[in-house]
């Protein structure tokens, strides 16, 4: 899905740390990113908040249940949905959420 494998986590509650301890060895990732930055390393990668790191340097997994705030907040910044990050739930797709894949990409239908 992305043209590498190192990638940023976003996010530190269950869903970041199961996505890390079940997908973590398919992906090298780097660090966690979190606004809520804990004092507290993760299977030993540090966690910074979101202006400690450079953003753009790695592709951000948002793994968190409300990724869409998130998403905006990465947006504010210019980042894109697929190309800079992407939901953890797009990492493991049984179905894919369409419409918020057209909303967030601008991609308009013919009609």
């Amino acid at each position: 899905m992305f043209d590498s494998n190192k990638i940023a986590i976003w996010g530190t509650g269950n869903i970041a740390r199961s996505f890390y301890y079940e997908k973590g060895c398919q992906y090298d990732i780097q660090y966690f990113i979190d606004n809520n930055q804990p004092k507290y390393k993760i299977g030993g990668l540090r966690v910074f908040a979101p202006d400690e790191v450079d953003l753009r340097r790695y592709k951000i997994v948002i793994a968190t249940a409300q990724w869409e705030s998130i998403a905006e907040q990465l947006e504010s910044c210019g980042m894109s949905f697929f190309k800079d990050y992407l939901p953890y739930s797009l990492m493991e797709i049984n179905e894919i959420p369409l419409m918020e894949i057209l909303k967030r990409t601008n991609i308009r239908g013919g009609g």
